[in-house]
């Protein structure tokens, strides 16, 4: 039977994130990925509320298990389907481990108590298609994705006190994937929170309605061959905070109005203590304007006039003017912070007037 709905799979070329139901000679349901793969169903009557009970259980497909060595518990996910009646519930006072294997499909929630600070590690070499992240509610909530899992998310990521404010992500390692798209969610920002690391080879994509990256007085940091990609009305908006992308990384943003804005509440913070980035596009700048009793620095062809438009800060009704699409990297044909001199514009005109611009950056 699984070798059959493998080979139908592949010859329908199904794709997304929803599943294959078969029923066979007896009346049994029988559940599968898009991919042909088969899942383990977890029976309604499987107990996943590790607050009340802390035990270790199994079933075909889930374990939850006390490791002694790490100090920690270990949630184990194989090839594991989970309704939307199905709610997992994680302790909040432990560290829990959520460990990937095969491909994993939650249309449940994921929560926890939200009385501790959140300690959580998704790891393994599955994929986890999730409905959500748990989004937590203390001081100092962290929220890592490693190991080389591929995690995607249909909500926003936010964990910390007030909603997000003092959260902390962490995706980290080669071929560690976070996805996150809530385009049809109800919310409008793609996280909510204090700092997110994107580091050693590791990617995080986000799309969203409003916000993808939305930070409050925290940073972003983007390191050690990692990517990030972001695509919405703002692609990385910070609030008092700072944005990092190494000389080994990428930024890459397809924002409607702009690409990247850190807005300086204090009206005064230096360009340096704002943005650190490898490169920045050819013939683009980076630009600040006052506005709303802010500073809001942004990057803008040279020669654009960037307007911020309406009374808001956090966020901006719009910013005209601004950058939306762009590539942030490190130009590997030439020495320096030298965007201007691109090599397609080497007369002695084009040359000077590229001089002239990167001496104009410098004064910033």
């Amino acid at each position: 039977m699984d070798k059959k709905i493998k080979e139908i799979a592949i010859y329908l070329k199904m794709h997304g994130n929803g599943k294959i139901v078969t029923m066979d000679k007896d009346n049994k349901l029988h559940d599968y990925n898009n991919d042909g793969s088969a899942i383990n169903a977890v029976d309604s009557s499987f107990n996943l509320n590790f607050i009340d009970d802390k035990m270790d259980r199994e079933t075909p497909g889930l374990s939850w298990k006390k490791d002694t060595s790490t100090n920690s518990y270990i949630l184990t996910l194989d090839s594991v389907y989970l309704d939307k009646t199905q709610q997992i519930i994680l302790p909040q006072d432990e560290k829990i481990i959520i460990k990937s294997v095969g491909n994993s499909k939650i249309d449940g929630q994921i929560s926890s108590d939200g009385t501790n600070p959140l300690n959580l590690t998704v790891t393994g070499d599955g994929t986890l298609n999730l409905n959500n992240l748990p989004s937590g509610s203390a001081n100092n909530d962290t929220i890592t994705i490693d190991g080389g899992v591929k995690v995607y998310v249909k909500d926003r990521v936010a964990c910390g006190g007030s909603g997000g404010q003092d959260g902390f992500l962490n995706i980290k390692g080669k071929d560690t994937l976070l996805d996150i798209d809530i385009t049809q969610s109800l919310n409008t920002k793609g996280t909510f929170l204090k700092e997110i690391n994107v580091t050693d080879g590791a990617k995080l994509n986000i799309r969203s309605k409003q916000i993808s990256a939305y930070i409050y007085n925290g940073s972003i940091n983007v390191k050690n061959n990692s990517t990030l990609k972001v695509s919405c009305k703002y692609g990385v908006y910070i609030y008092g905070g700072k944005l990092t992308v190494d000389d080994t990384s990428t930024l890459q943003t397809d924002a409607i109005s702009a690409g990247i804005v850190v807005v300086d509440p204090s009206k005064t913070k230096t360009q340096d203590e704002v943005l650190s980035l490898p490169d920045i596009p050819y013939n683009t700048n980076i630009v600040s304007v006052m506005a709303n009793d802010h500073k809001f620095w942004t990057i803008a062809k040279i020669g654009s006039a960037v307007e911020v438009v309406g009374n808001n800060a956090d966020p901006a009704d719009d910013i005209k003017g601004a950058l939306g699409k762009m590539t942030i990297k490190k130009r590997t044909d030439i020495k320096g912070f030298t965007a201007k001199l691109d090599k397609a514009h080497k007369s002695d005109y084009s040359y000077k007037q590229s001089k002239s611009y990167s001496n104009r950056y410098r004064r910033l």
